[in-house]
């Protein structure tokens, strides 16, 4: 009976929607393989994961709060989100307010601040009245990303400074601690970087997590300007090529090959998945949008995922 329900509930994970991203993330463009990324925008392929692994993923959004909650209680300031969230009592609704803004004293009583409560801002967010995250947008709306929040307290120096959260598996927490972020998680280091490029911070707290037995890791990392720089332009790149980057190598069986999601189309020409993105006909266009060259229009948001019976596969 127990294995049938765990069965249910996997199957049930597995079956919800997996929103494919439609712009370019912060946290894809530190890999090694720039055409990697490249076939991860144009939505070359898109992995189907187990009930089991979308849950693993579950996790490591939802330890946000959880860590943000110790945090607060060690005396640290933490702003999850780039606004506070007001709840009125009496209508039951919510107002977003920028942090430099005071509540007047007359409204206090009728406006609660409930920005540090996961359920409030998760009945906003549902009911379309959630804060903004902390993001920012660039190359024509098709590449941006979103922070895990700001923090400053005892003990951090001087100013606010970004905060990145992650959870690890016992194997590469382990790596974490002895070689440090820069070194066991480059995507990590690349994408806290473009955050405080864009935020215009001067440092950022790294937290982790080890999921096996709950140990934690800290580590401040400091803004590097060409760092920043690079990858940022290498975004641009990315966004603005009509055909993939090179290949890292031309052997399929290189490591960093074997485990790729792409590795079928790119070594071996298997036909990429039919949508707009994946056709040789479409280009960027301004604020995220896509235009097909074949009927000269820009594309439908809504049509984009489907194609047409023109598709014409990237090569």
């Amino acid at each position: 009976m127990g294995s049938a329900i765990v069965t249910v509930i996997d199957k049930a994970r597995r079956d919800a929607d997996e929103k494919r991203r439609g712009h370019l993330g912060a946290s894809a463009i530190g890999a090694k393989c720039l055409r990697q990324s490249w076939y991860g925008f144009h939505w070359a392929y898109q992995e189907r994961h187990l009930g089991r692994l979308k849950r693993l993923f579950d996790r490591g959004h939802e330890e946000e709060f959880r860590f943000n909650r110790y945090l607060r209680l060690a005396g640290f300031e933490v702003r999850d989100y780039a606004q506070r969230l007001g709840w009125h009592r009496e209508t039951n609704t919510y107002t977003c307010l920028d942090w430099d803004i005071e509540v007047p004293e007359y409204k206090k009583g009728h406006c609660i601040d409930v920005s540090e409560s996961a359920a409030h801002i998760a009945l906003a967010t549902a009911a379309g009245q959630g804060p903004k995250q902390w993001s920012f947008i660039d190359h024509n709306g098709h590449f941006a990303g979103s922070s895990d929040g700001m923090i400053r307290g005892p003990g951090l120096p001087e100013g606010w400074g970004g905060l990145e959260e992650k959870t690890h598996s016992d194997k590469s927490f382990k790596a974490l601690v002895k070689s440090g972020v820069i070194s066991s998680k480059p995507v990590h280091y690349v994408q806290m970087q473009i955050y405080m490029h864009y935020f215009k911070l001067r440092w950022t707290l790294y937290l982790a997590v080890n999921k096996n037995d709950d140990e934690l890791y800290a580590e401040i990392v400091y803004y590097k300007a060409e760092v920043a720089l690079y990858h940022i332009d290498n975004a641009k790149k990315i966004v603005e090529s009509r055909k993939p980057p090179v290949r890292i190598t031309e052997d399929p069986s290189w490591f960093e090959c074997k485990f790729c999601a792409f590795r079928e189309i790119c070594h071996y020409q298997t036909c990429p998945e039919k949508n707009c993105r994946s056709c040789s006909f479409s280009e960027i266009a301004a604020d995220g949008r896509w235009h097909c060259n074949n009927f000269g229009n820009l594309i439908p948001d809504d049509f984009v995922p489907k194609g047409c019976d023109a598709w014409s596969p990237i090569k």
